[in-house]
């Protein structure tokens, strides 16, 4: 059990490390939506009624 905790432990780990640059791309491309004003502020109960 031990083992297989570590071996799962070590895929998250690599996947993590693997998507570092993804999530870059991701992040800038979110900074640049919200500073063209495509996005909203929401709050909790709106996030749960907007569909």
């Amino acid at each position: 059990m031990i083992l297989e905790e570590l071996e799962d432990e070590q895929r998250w780990s690599k996947a993590f490390a693997e998507s570092q640059d993804k999530l870059a791309q991701l992040a800038h491309k979110v900074r640049a939506d919200i500073k063209a004003g495509y996005s909203q502020k929401m709050d909790i109960d709106e996030l749960r009624t907007h569909k």
